[in-house]
């Protein structure tokens, strides 16, 4: 009888650990499921956000690889090199970029002259062609790009290896001594809009990155 009694608290206590065991077992192969669904699923996360990021990069290589937008740089650099030449290629640049300005504003008045006097089915397609709406064109373009570099949308060293120093050059030389005098001079005592320091930062960064980039490494 004795025996009989043991060998049933035998059988109980391995019964106990088998199902003791059989749980873990299964306790960890749910946490190892649990483990690699979440590695999937943060992958999948990460090539989505890859798949959004580019897309949003093409379409804003698009815009600036279009023909207006190659019209208008080219307009502005010509401008630019035209009063460069007026004053034999200064390299004080504070006279060039008053000069900048005062011509800039002179053919601002005179396009706004004279698409005052045209039809107004025909002002639209004359607008399109001052300098004025060629500058802002590039203007909204290196505002768009600022901002997208302050914010991180798009890694740095993507945005500029599509966008390099040359590239990004009309800012400081073209743009900003266009922009502040033209809103100081249309909005007196106000500050200057956030789109001036982005601008500039986004130009200071590039130059940064390329030096660090030009950088050897030490032996």
């Amino acid at each position: 009888m004795s025996d009989l009694i043991s060998l049933c608290s035998f059988f109980r206590i391995h019964s106990n650990f088998i199902i003791g065991f059989g749980t873990l077992v299964v306790t960890i192969g749910i946490l190892g499921i649990a483990f690699w669904a979440g590695k999937l699923a943060k992958k999948s996360l990460e090539a989505a956000e890859k798949v959004k990021t580019y897309q949003f990069l093409t379409d804003i290589i698009s815009n600036y690889s279009s023909a207006e937008m190659l019209l208008a740089v080219r307009t502005l650099w010509e401008f630019h090199r035209e009063i460069k030449k007026r004053l034999e290629d200064t390299i004080k640049k504070e006279l060039l970029e008053k000069a900048l300005w005062e011509e800039y504003d002179k053919i601002r008045k005179q396009d706004e002259c004279e698409i005052k006097l045209q039809q107004p089915e025909r002002r639209l397609a004359r607008e399109k062609t001052t300098l004025h709406h060629y500058r802002r064109i590039v203007s909204n373009f290196y505002e768009l790009l600022a901002g997208i570099h302050k914010e991180e949308v798009i890694k740095k060293e993507i945005i500029f290896n599509y966008w390099n120093k040359e590239n990004l050059s009309i800012i400081p030389k073209i743009i900003i001594p266009i922009e502040v005098p033209l809103f100081k001079h249309l909005y007196p005592g106000a500050p200057l809009p956030e789109k001036i320091n982005l601008m500039r930062s986004l130009y200071c960064a590039c130059l940064k990155y390329k030096s660090k980039k030009n950088v050897s490494p030490q032996d």
